[in-house]
């Protein structure tokens, strides 16, 4: 065999060397990808209505209830943090809006008190 013929062959398989590592490559990034989105989905403050907090505080464990307002700028703001900070303890936070079950939280806590 001649040398031309030697170097054909050895860039063809050089060539399917680097094809075979660049479909690796690209199959390992979209499986690292989806793995990380398949964790990033779950939701660690979760919004409920006021039935749901009832159940939720007379569980015998403990909760974190966050008390929040979708008017409130601050609350809006402070939200991807308690996120993030929810995130990266892996618990839940339970947050329940103040004006569409302010009524139900004030006669909750009377009822507490008294």
């Amino acid at each position: 065999m001649s040398k031309k013929n030697s170097n054909l062959i050895n860039k063809k398989d050089n060539s399917k060397l680097v094809n075979t590592f660049i479909i690796i490559g690209i199959v390992f990034l979209i499986a690292s990808l989806v793995l990380m989105f398949a964790n990033n989905n779950k939701k660690y403050v979760q919004e409920i209505s006021y039935k749901k907090y009832q159940d939720i505080i007379k569980e015998d464990k403990y909760n974190v209830i966050l008390l929040t307002s979708p008017t409130c700028s601050h609350c809006v703001s402070y939200k991807p943090y308690v996120n993030l900070v929810a995130s990266e303890n892996d618990i839940t936070v339970y947050d329940i809006y103040l004006i569409l079950n302010m009524k139900n939280i004030l006669n909750c806590m009377i009822n507490i008190v008294y």
